[in-house]
C-alpha cells in the first residue's frame, strides 16, 4: 500500500451553482470551495456527477476546475470530472485539469455507448497513455447502465496512470468481492463510512468516501479522523449519525427521497444558508411538498 496515492478520507462530490437564471455562479462557486475548506475536508471532486458536467459547456467545466483549484491552493487533492463521450474529448479536459494544478482526474466510461469490457478497457487505456495526470475510474452504473466487473476493474487498476477507483455500485456485496480482490492494488473510494466498514478498510482496504453535496460533511469527516487516530469507539458513533443522516436523504441507488437527487442538495443547501445555487434544465426545482419535506428532514436529523 505504500507505494499507493495517499488520497483518502472524506470528499465532497461537489455541486456547481448556477444562478436561477442558468449562469454558471463563479462567486458562489468560490465560496463553496472555501466552506469545504472550512469543515476541514480530505479532498475534493469538482464537475462530478453532483457537478452536472453534463449541462456544462467545455468553457465552463474548465473555469470550475481553474477556480477550484485556485481557492483549495494544495490544501488537499482536487480531482476533476473529465467524463464525456469520446477519449478525445477525455484527454482535452485531462490536459486542461492537469495544466490548471489538479492533482488528478476521474471518467466514467462514455454514457449512452454502452461499451463493451473491451471498448471499455481500449478507452482508459489510450486516455491514460496521452495525458499525464493521475486517474480515478469511476465506476457508475446509475449513470452509464453497467457495473463493471471485478476483473475488469483489475485490469484498469493495473494501467499506468490509474491510481483510484471511485466504485459505486449499488451492489455493497458485489463492491466488497472487487475490493478483497483488488484492494492492495488501488485506492478505493465507496462507502465505507459505516461500523460494517470500520471492519472493511481494517481488514480489506478502502481508503475513502465521496458523498454528493457534503451534507452530512461533520459526521463524515469525524469519523475517518477518528478512524486514524484508533478511536473506535468515536468512530462508530460518528458512522451512526452519519448512516442516519445520509438515509433519510438517498435511497438505493443513489435517489433523493424529495426529488431528484442533485435539486434536491442544492435546495438543502440554501436552507442551511450554503452557497450551492440551483439546478440547471433538465433538472427542476423541488415542489412544494419537496421542499417541505426536504425541511423538516433537515430539522429531524438535527441539521437545521
Amino acid at each position: 500500500m505504500s507505494d499507493l496515492t495517499p488520497w483518502r478520507g472524506y470528499w465532497p462530490a461537489a455541486t456547481t451553482p448556477f444562478q436561477k437564471a442558468g449562469a454558471l455562479d463563479e462567486v458562489a462557486w468560490g465560496e463553496q470551495i472555501d466552506l469545504y475548506t472550512s469543515f476541514g475536508v480530505h479532498g475534493v471532486l469538482v464537475n462530478g456527477s453532483s457537478g452536472e458536467w453534463f449541462s456544462q459547456t467545455v468553457a465552463e467545466r474548465k473555469r470550475v476546475a481553474e477556480v477550484a483549484v485556485e481557492h483549495v491552493n494544495g490544501a488537499y487533492p482536487v480531482v476533476v470530472g473529465c467524463s464525456t463521450f469520446t477519449p478525445d474529448a477525455v484527454v482535452e479536459l485531462a490536459d486542461h485539469a492537469a495544466a490548471a494544478g489538479a492533482d488528478g482526474v476521474l471518467f466514467t466510461p462514455p454514457p449512452y455507448a454502452a461499451p463493451s469490457e473491451r471498448e471499455i478497457f481500449l478507452f482508459y487505456e489510450e486516455v491514460a497513455a496521452r495525458t499525464n495526470i493521475p486517474i480515478m475510474v469511476y465506476n457508475w452504473p446509475r449513470g452509464i447502465s453497467l457495473d463493471m466487473s471485478r476483473e475488469l476493474l483489475g485490469r484498469l487498476a493495473r494501467l499506468d496512470g490509474v491510481v483510484s477507483i471511485k466504485d459505486s455500485t449499488p451492489d455493497y456485496g458485489r463492491h466488497l468481492e472487487t475490493l478483497a480482490a483488488l484492494g492492495t492494488e488501488s485506492v478505493f473510494f465507496a462507502n465505507y463510512i459505516s461500523r460494517l466498514g470500520i471492519g472493511v478498510m481494517s481488514e480489506l482496504g478502502g481508503s475513502g468516501s465521496i458523498e454528493g453535496g457534503a451534507l452530512c460533511a461533520a459526521e463524515g469527516i469525524a469519523f475517518f479522523n477518528s478512524f486514524w487516530a484508533g478511536d473506535l469507539e468515536a468512530a462508530r458513533m460518528h458512522a451512526t449519525v452519519y448512516e442516519a443522516q445520509l438515509a433519510s436523504f438517498i435511497g438505493y441507488n443513489f435517489g433523493g427521497r424529495f426529488g431528484s437527487q442533485i435539486p434536491q442538495i442544492k435546495a438543502a443547501m440554501r436552507m442551511l444558508g450554503q452557497p450551492g445555487g440551483y439546478s440547471r434544465r433538465p433538472y427542476q426545482e423541488l415542489d412544494e411538498a419537496g421542499l417541505a419535506g426536504l425541511r423538516a428532514n433537515l430539522v429531524a436529523q438535527h441539521l437545521l
